[in-house]
């Protein structure tokens, strides 16, 4: 009887350690934001390329209403993240914690019909969120991002702190 036990808590272990990896998995979020350079609607692309880290591209738009100036930012980003839930031992299929580091660059319009670009940022920062699937497929997507942004507009070499707060719905292939 022992034996059995012991049987089963291990293949239950086992068990709990396969369902939280995400490697080899692709996933897709759609979403839209609140951010102190106007409000992102975006689309990041991440694949796990081990147990707990994955790497990831998002790209995004933004429109800014300030006082005197109307402007779109355009934006990529290339994003790694590692997933804590074996680190924190959380073994709820449900959650997905993650914390990383990103690589941004925007090109920025200062009239928003106009098509040309007036700058070009670049940038690094990091971000920490949290996933919750509904079902096997399906989360909810909620993401603190903040970031240090470097510019050459109008020849001046400046740097601005950029933090956003993001939610989307992402979908797990």
């Amino acid at each position: 009887m022992r034996k059995i036990i012991v049987l089963l808590f291990l293949v239950f272990i086992i068990k709990l350690d396969a369902q939280y990896s995400v490697k080899s998995t692709f996933q897709a979020t759609l979403g839209v934001g609140v951010s102190n350079y106007g409000a992102p609607q975006f689309l990041a692309l991440d694949y796990g390329l081990f147990r707990d880290i994955s790497l990831g591209l998002e790209f995004n738009n933004r429109y800014s209403n300030e006082t005197f100036l109307k402007y779109r930012i355009l934006g990529a980003h290339f994003n790694a993240n590692y997933h804590l839930n074996h680190l924190l031992k959380i073994y709820d299929e449900h959650w997905d914690l993650y914390l990383g580091g990103h690589y941004n660059y925007w090109l920025v319009t200062e009239n928003v019909k106009k098509i040309e670009v007036d700058s070009a940022n670049m940038g690094f920062g990091g971000q920490i969120g949290m996933r919750y699937f509904f079902n096997r497929h399906f989360a909810v997507n909620t993401e603190l991002t903040a970031g240090k942004v470097s510019t050459d507009h109008f020849l001046r070499n400046e740097s601005a702190i950029v933090g956003s707060f993001k939610l989307g719905l992402t979908y797990k292939f």
